[in-house]
């Protein structure tokens, strides 16, 4: 009530940058188990992929590259190009295990990747899915009909896209209480 009164609370970039990346580091580590222990023990493959804990490193620079990427379908484009500055140099420094450097080049390579998947996708989402798809190796565990394809099982596509839905910061509810000063 007070917020329509007297407007939106302000928040400051570098806040939103802090509060960002920590949240989706959050998420990330609360849901790569589940995402994993899904894959693993997938029902559509014909064998499990034994992804390891170690693979939430490239994960986390996926999941930070997938926001980024989905910025610039809810903000305008300085101000998401400002952002993302702001923000790579944050995940590069906080949590990367990497030199900050070395983080930042990663998560440059990871958005064209994903800018490539969404050409074919036309979806943030799908296209995401289909990282992990392609990354975790997961052709190799499907059926023959879907290897040879080359394509994920719809079904269980469909499962893993509404898994990665929920990695997503939510720019609407967010841009409703604040405006970024």
């Amino acid at each position: 009530m007070i917020s329509i009164i007297f407007g939106k609370k302000r928040i400051k970039k570098n806040q939103l940058v802090s509060i960002y990346t920590q949240t989706i580091y959050e998420v990330v580590e609360r849901v790569f188990p589940e995402i994993v222990d899904f894959l693993n023990h997938q029902k559509h493959f014909k064998k499990s992929p034994e992804i390891k804990p170690e693979n939430q490193e490239w994960f986390s620079y996926l999941i930070f590259t997938a926001n980024i990427l989905n910025m610039y379908n809810i903000l305008p484009q300085d101000k998401a190009d400002d952002l993302k500055l702001l923000i790579i140099r944050d995940v590069a420094e906080r949590f990367s295990r990497r030199v900050p450097q070395v983080a930042e080049d990663i998560i440059v390579e990871y958005e064209k990747y994903l800018e490539e998947l969404i050409k074919k996708t036309q979806n943030i989402v799908k296209a995401t899915a289909l990282a992990m798809f392609y990354k975790f190796e997961l052709n190799e565990c499907q059926i023959e009909h879907y290897q040879k394809i080359n394509q994920p099982d719809p079904v269980f596509f469909k499962q893993l896209c509404e898994m990665t839905e929920l990695l997503f910061w939510n720019w609407e509810d967010f841009l409703q209480k604040y405006k970024v000063v």
